[in-house]
C-alpha cells in the first residue's frame, strides 16, 4: 500500500501496519467464533 507517496510516511506505518494487519485477524476469528456461537448456541 502506498499512500501519498511520502517515503519516511510509509516507512513510519511499516510496523503499524504489520501489528494492524494481526489485530484484524484476531477480530475476524473472534467474529467467527461468535456468529459460529449465534448460530449453534
Amino acid at each position: 500500500m502506498f499512500f501519498g507517496g511520502l517515503p519516511a510516511l510509509q516507512a513510519g506505518r511499516a510496523v503499524p501496519q504489520l501489528a494492524a494487519r494481526s489485530a484484524l485477524r484476531r477480530l475476524w476469528r473472534l467474529g467467527l467464533a461468535l456468529r459460529a456461537t449465534a448460530i449453534h448456541p
